[in-house]
């Protein structure tokens, strides 16, 4: 079978409360989601972040629930926004990610969010 999916924003923490995925979220970041989610993005703190039990959790919701309906032998269409990672760390943490992901065949559209694939490979088109 074809799955198609976007915007996984993994490690992207502050996409996390942007998105309103509250269900990513603890009590304490709750309850903190709940007084900043009406703020324009400006008015967030520089170097807010939720700790990074609360992003692994994001990541592993994303593709657990994923891993629960798309078989290894099936397709699966990531049409952009995967990543957000520093490009000193992308490419591992993408292998690191995607090693979680059991299904074989996925092919990646390059989203405006993913940056570092697009720099890493300055031929590859991708979807604004």
């Amino acid at each position: 079978m074809y799955y198609f999916s976007s915007d996984w924003h993994l490690d992207h923490a502050n996409n996390i409360v942007y998105s309103a995925r509250k269900w990513a979220l603890n009590d304490e970041w709750q309850a903190i989601y709940e007084k900043v989610k009406g703020l324009p993005r400006a008015e967030f703190k520089t170097g807010w972040r939720p700790p990074t039990e609360v992003i692994d959790g994001h990541n592993m919701a994303i593709i657990n629930n994923t891993n629960k309906v798309v078989g290894e032998n099936d397709t699966l269409f990531l049409l952009g926004d995967l990543l957000f990672a520093r490009r000193d760390r992308f490419a591992q943490r993408l292998q690191e990610l995607r090693s979680k992901i059991k299904c074989k065949n996925v092919v990646l559209t390059l989203g405006n969010h993913d940056r570092e694939l697009r720099a890493a490979n300055p031929g590859v088109q991708h979807a604004d």
